[in-house]
């Protein structure tokens, strides 16, 4: 392809056919893309915390548990909870947790119901919830066959009316005394009454947050390469009409 210097070296044109060519003007392609996407509402942080009206989610009904203890994170306890949310004043709710451990093999409903009972929460979504002292049945231990005693606490937020995730804590009394600071837990809604190979894949973390922060820096590189070209080719059909128009004067 020629080069614009050799372009508009090429030939003498005249001034009434230049100032035609100049105020057709250049396609512009980034100038296009930045113009849609001043159009296209911004996504941000899709983390879907309280909004701005002042209220959270409704995470009222049944959601799958995952509780993944800082002794083995790919061996979580699993729990079926009936979630409770009610408002206490006008910037803070609380929310109730009751949960069934699940066996860890065929994921049914096994012992007692666990209860974290009126855990506030504000208007980010943010809540923290203490189970107290929880005796969980052998069957429901991920790691061995023996029942399980400990505290368990979660401090978490409200990411979507399907969706509360966060960090554990807490403390492992028996079979053997352990730290749970560092645990991560998970609830996903379910439809009620869901169990075994009906429940789906357990979560038992926070999923990363998506967040749209425009065009990378390769992308706006492949913006301007395009830009370039398309401005190139463009100038150089229009000296070709300009030469042509200019062989046919003369």
């Amino acid at each position: 392809m020629r080069s614009r210097e050799i372009r508009v070296r090429r030939g003498c044109v005249s001034s009434t056919s230049l100032v035609l060519l100049f105020l057709a003007g250049c396609p512009d392609p980034k100038g296009r893309f930045n113009e849609f996407s001043a159009r296209i509402p911004d996504a941000a942080i899709k983390n879907n915390t309280a909004d701005a009206g002042g209220s959270v989610p409704d995470v009222n009904g049944t959601f799958y548990m995952g509780f993944a203890a800082s002794l083995d994170y790919d061996r979580p306890i699993r729990l079926i909870c009936e979630n409770e949310l009610k408002p206490k004043d006008e910037k803070s709710w609380t929310l109730s947790l009751h949960c069934t451990p699940l066996t860890k093999d065929k994921f049914l409903p096994v012992g007692d119901t666990v209860h974290a009972l009126d855990g506030v929460v504000d208007e980010t979504g943010h809540f923290k919830s203490d189970f107290g002292e929880v005796n969980i049945k052998g069957a429901a231990n991920p790691f061995s066959s023996n029942d399980i005693v400990g505290n368990l606490k979660v401090d978490g937020t409200i990411r979507s009316k399907d969706r509360l995730c966060g960090d554990g804590d807490g403390a492992l009394i028996r079979p053997f005394e352990f730290n749970l600071a560092g645990s991560k837990f998970s609830m996903i809604r379910v439809p009620k009454g869901t169990e075994g190979a009906a429940l789906p894949p357990i979560e038992t973390s926070c999923p990363k947050e998506e967040i749209d922060a425009g065009p990378t820096p390769e992308a706006d590189a492949s913006i301007d390469a395009a830009a370039e070209q398309s401005d190139a080719s463009t100038f150089d059909a229009a000296a070709d009409e300009v030469d042509a128009a200019q062989s046919d004067a003369n």
